[in-house]
């Protein structure tokens, strides 16, 4: 039989001396290919073990292959997938805030920048709601209608203004992404935001500039 490596494409050791050797069952090692007689090439795996006669001793081996082609595959295109919510996920990671939080709302992850910005470790966020971080600006009713959305399995946008551990306020323009369950109910939310504290100081200084031309 012709087999290979996947990977390496070196031809792999068929197990049938191992079986003669020791006794025992073996089988290929994982990510293996069998290359039939008109070249095709089939992902496989296989066991060997020994046939033995009255007296227990070994006469021949049994060797099975299972063809897994269409589960290797699979597994292919799930690491693919993975791989691309990575690559994702670390330029997410890159650009924005983001936090993720329970259908309670208690913080269960916390990228750098959300660290960076409030001034709070990872360790001091998660567990953590947002109220840690609440600089007071906003109205009850400000937050009861973010709730209100977010709860109903919709997207809620805007700017919100928060505190930092050192007291030190910031603005960010906010996305809050709902998760839903099987049964349509939100599981988690995925918050990006992205810092925009400036550009707020910068329209509050040409609010003011406007005002004083006007005088």
């Amino acid at each position: 039989f012709h087999i290979i490596h996947e990977e390496t494409r070196q031809p792999a050791l068929i197990p049938v001396d191992d079986v003669l050797a020791t006794g025992e069952i073996h089988g290929l090692a994982n990510h293996t290919v069998l290359i039939a007689r008109d070249g095709s090439e089939r992902d496989i795996t296989d066991s060997a073990a020994p046939i033995r006669n009255e007296q227990g001793v070994i006469v021949g081996v049994v060797l099975a292959f299972r063809d897994v082609t269409a589960e290797r595959e699979t597994e292919r295109q799930i690491a693919a997938l993975l791989k691309e919510l990575q690559d994702v996920k670390v330029a997410l990671d890159e650009h924005s805030i983001v936090a993720i939080t329970d259908a309670q709302g208690k913080i269960t992850y916390a990228n750098d920048k959300f660290c960076a910005i409030s001034r709070y470790s990872r360790a001091e966020l998660l567990g953590q709601d947002h109220r840690l971080i609440n600089s007071g600006h906003h109205s009850k009713d400000f937050f009861r209608e973010l709730w209100a959305t977010i709860g109903q399995g919709r997207i809620w946008k805007g700017e919100i203004q928060n505190r930092a551990k050192d007291g030190t306020v910031y603005w960010v323009d906010t996305t809050i992404v709902p998760f839903l369950n099987a049964d349509g109910e939100p599981f988690q939310y995925v918050a990006i935001r992205t810092n925009i504290t400036e550009r707020k100081r910068a329209r509050a200084k040409l609010l003011e500039f406007n005002v004083e031309l006007e005088r």
